[in-house]
């Protein structure tokens, strides 16, 4: 790996994501900032090309891109601590605010592949999972969660286009992503960090994979009589935090020691494993420290997969999922780098990362 560009924000860059206008291809890279900014980036020069701030200023948690933008729908949605989610045209600003009665921190956007219409799918600690209109920010349907809202994701299954979501009791809800209807609802007991798709098998119903406070990873199935209670379990020796699906057998999951968070000058090696659909560890690799993000690229193709990593830190690491081996690393700081993306013009043999780091920078990194 090797660092193209870097530029200094002056705040924390909390995370990163990119848009595409669907008329003209053209791509711009969204960041945003503990002090409630949202800079846009030309990503061929990795120059600024404008800043909107919020008012009053509020840390802006999460930054999702709009990957079809049409010029009625917002390009960049924002989940914040204090501002709710707010909809963002890029070089004309705020288009909408959609409040929230508390900190929003989870957010994706859907896209239907039928008719291609869009999404913003928002949860937060006010319990409440909402489905928000992307041209208007106006309320298509909403949820509730006793908890508040921890994790949600959207996956696109056949035809379907789920939205996946859980709170801190260890409730997992799936939901049609465009009417809100529930399709099917699972409990843990703990705090539930993620639930992804688990590999396929046209022998057995579909299965989920959930990562969950106790420490452990649990596989269910879910039939036309719902969501099964856990069919295997896998302890960890930490808190599962992220999953990412490798290939059709594969899955990778990182591990977090949440005892390297604050004041502690000390980062604390972090784990990342991989495991097959049946529920079995298939190898594990430690890094030098607690994994904030991965990517998976490519993802629709088995050639030249690689799982790329941003660590608490401060490097940027590429692990062969064939074995699990660390093929290169990239030290960028002393401070966690809290999120990295793959760009949409890569390619297998030359991938463009864009990187968010605590510090305030943000990098264009070349992996050959």
């Amino acid at each position: 790996m090797q660092l193209v560009k870097e530029l200094a924000l002056g705040s924390p860059a909390l995370w990163l994501d990119w848009m595409r206008n669907a008329d003209s291809g053209e791509i711009v890279v969204g960041v945003a900032t503990r002090d409630g900014k949202l800079f846009t980036i030309d990503p061929e020069t990795w120059t600024q090309q404008d800043i909107v701030e919020l008012d009053p200023p509020t840390p802006i948690w999460r930054v999702v891109g709009n990957h079809h933008s049409t010029p009625a729908n917002c390009d960049f949605a924002l989940a914040t601590l204090n501002a709710g989610v707010v909809g963002v045209k890029a070089g004309k600003g705020v288009m909408w605010q959609h409040p929230f009665g508390s900190s929003c921190g989870a957010i994706a956007f859907a896209r239907r592949a039928t008719d291609g219409k869009q999404l913003i799918i928002a949860g937060g600690l006010d319990k409440t999972l909402r489905g928000i209109e992307p041209a208007t920010g106006k309320l298509v349907w909403g949820q509730v969660f006793l908890e508040g809202v921890g994790f949600v994701d959207v996956f696109d299954i056949g035809q379907d286009s789920l939205a996946v979501a859980g709170d801190a009791a260890g409730n997992v809800r799936c939901f049609d992503a465009f009417s809100g209807l529930i399709r099917w609802h699972a409990e843990f007991g703990s705090n539930a960090r993620f639930c992804v798709p688990f590999g396929e098998n046209p022998d057995t119903p579909p299965r989920w994979l959930v990562g969950t406070d106790e420490k452990k990873l649990k596989v269910f199935e879910v039939t036309v009589k719902g969501a099964s209670d856990p069919i295997s379990s896998v302890s960890t020796i930490e808190f599962p935090w992220q999953a990412r699906k490798v290939s059709e057998r594969v899955t990778a999951v990182s591990i977090y020691d949440f005892t390297s968070l604050g004041e502690s000058e000390t980062i604390t090696p972090g784990e990342l494993i991989a495991l097959s659909n049946t529920g079995n560890e298939c190898w594990k690799v430690t890094l030098p420290g607690s994994i904030e993000d991965l990517e998976v690229f490519p993802r629709t193709s088995q050639e030249s997969i690689r799982i790329i990593v941003a660590t608490n830190s401060g490097s940027i690491t590429c692990v062969d999922p064939t074995a699990g081996t660390v093929t290169d690393t990239l030290s960028l700081s002393k401070s966690p780098v809290n999120c990295v993306k793959i760009l949409p013009d890569s390619t297998p043999r030359c991938i463009l990362l864009g990187a968010a780091c605590d510090d305030g920078r943000v990098f264009l990194i070349q992996c050959v």
